[in-house]
């Protein structure tokens, strides 16, 4: 009776050894497998239910003098951004893009007058880019949220400060106040995109439609057709954006103004000698005349190593609006920038650029209300490090 009782106890501690030896080999499985996983996902962050999220962003820092007969000359830091960028994957199809900038700025009062001179700092926190893309095949994605509207080439691709080699965007893109004169930077609705590949030459197309950011109860629809050359020798582009603008968006009041803005650009590369070009315009509701512009931005990389850059740019505008108000009243003009520089990039991600422009305003839109002439020079200084 003792013996079968004592074999029976053995056969039980055995049994029970076996399975404590087989929950801790499987447990050792596991920790390799995360382990290996871990290994494999170095540098990545995974976190909730996004496979991998990258994060990025730049610095700005801007400095700027003005000739100025009326109030002397001024030279002061105008301007400092930071910008922070998120990208996540989740998924083989599905992903996510955020891009938030906070931004202190000096901006000019009575910017096209004699007495031009800066205001204080206003700070501001923007939303530039904040959406959701699904990819519907290797070759075609749809994106909805807020973004960079595609049109024209500084606009989709040279938006931002760091991917620019001059501090200042071209005339006709600039914003003036809460209001635009060819096209709104920026579009909340869909945009759809895709490209096609053929014997080298490459075809992008774009339609989006959407709030524009000036007109909160309106949409505006778009339209952007590119092609590449073999090897990215040149690229030819053509963009439409057509839709209802804000009332009292000039010295014409018109409610919900009907608009259509078209656009042409043309970017190259052939060695050491790139550049790009634009011609935009705007037809609006009851303003006889066209708002318009072009630009044409040639430079030449010194050396083999791309760090040192001579930078020019001529560019001209005809603002029949007159959204940069002068003195409290809208006041058209016409325009003329003639830039040149040098930038230099220490490190990759590291420019630092100084720039001369001489503006020069023309024909009947020479002098202000007050009598004064419009032309001045200017001296841009700027910094900036991405990462």
């Amino acid at each position: 009776m003792f013996k079968s009782i004592f074999l029976f106890c053995a056969l039980l501690s055995l049994e029970s050894h076996a399975q404590t030896d087989q929950k801790l080999e499987q447990r050792l499985g596991e920790l390799e497998k995360i382990v290996a996983e871990l290994s494999q996902q170095k540098g990545q962050v995974k976190t909730m239910g996004a496979d991998t999220i990258q994060f990025g962003g730049y610095i700005n820092a801007t400095a700027t003098y003005n000739s100025n007969p009326k109030h002397g000359t001024e030279l002061l830091a105008d301007e400092i951004e930071y910008g922070f960028m998120s990208r996540g994957e989740i998924g083989n199809d599905l992903s996510y893009f955020l891009h938030i900038e906070f931004e202190q700025e000096k901006k000019l009062s009575n910017k096209n007058t004699a007495e031009r001179t800066f205001d204080g700092a206003e700070a501001q926190i923007e939303a530039e880019d904040i959406f959701i893309e699904y990819a519907y095949s290797n070759n075609q994605q749809i994106q909805i949220g807020s973004i960079i509207t595609p049109f024209g080439y500084s606009n989709y691709y040279n938006h931002f400060d760091f991917l620019r080699w001059q501090n200042e965007k071209p005339l006709g893109i600039r914003t003036s106040g809460d209001n635009f004169l060819i096209f709104d930077e920026h579009v909340t609705g869909v945009n759809y995109k895709g490209k096609v590949d053929t014997k080298g030459h490459t075809f992008n197309y774009f339609a989006y439609s959407g709030t524009n950011h000036v007109n909160n109860h309106a949409m505006s629809t778009g339209l952007r057709l590119e092609w590449n050359l073999p090897n990215d020798t040149a690229k030819f582009g053509a963009s439409s954006f057509w839709g209802k603008r804000a009332d009292a968006f000039s010295r014409i009041r018109v409610e919900n103004a009907n608009f259509e803005s078209y656009g042409t650009d043309f970017s190259w590369s052939i060695g050491r000698f790139e550049g790009r070009s634009e011609y935009y315009f705007s037809k609006i509701e009851s303003v006889p005349d066209y708002a318009r512009g072009f630009y044409i931005e040639p430079y030449l990389y010194l050396d083999a190593d791309k760090k040192y850059v001579l930078v020019s740019r001529l560019d001209y505008v005809d603002d029949p609006l007159g959204l940069s108000k002068s003195f409290g009243s809208y006041d058209p003009y016409k325009k003329y920038e003639y830039s040149v520089g040098f930038s230099y990039l220490p490190y990759t991600y590291w420019r630092n650029i100084i720039t001369m422009t001489f503006h020069e305003y023309e024909g009947g839109t020479r002098r202000d209300s007050k009598g004064d002439d419009r032309d001045y020079v200017s001296l841009e200084l700027g910094t900036v490090i991405s990462f």
